[in-house]
């Protein structure tokens, strides 16, 4: 931990704030932090992918159902003439 101030550095040093074993408390505890917010993230991602596929999916299901109809009109207007 880095002191701003004297009074700051006085502390520090008082309640041995940079011992070994309370860095190594508050790096492990950064870093579980982090694995946390990239664990939600990721979920987040994959829900994202989730709905996209499906998203996708409906969306070439209606573009073979346009295309089918743009098929039967087009043979009807052929047979019309």
């Amino acid at each position: 931990m880095l002191a701003l101030t004297t009074t700051g550095e006085f502390t520090c040093k008082r309640l041995r704030l940079n011992r070994s074993p309370l860095i190594a408390y508050r790096l492990q505890r950064r870093r579980q932090i982090e694995e946390t917010r990239l664990l939600k993230r990721y979920q987040n991602l994959v829900l994202l992918l989730t709905q996209l596929t499906i998203l996708v999916t409906l969306q070439q299901t209606l573009l073979k159902e346009q295309r089918e109809i743009l098929q039967v009109l087009l043979r009807n207007k052929l047979d019309s003439f």
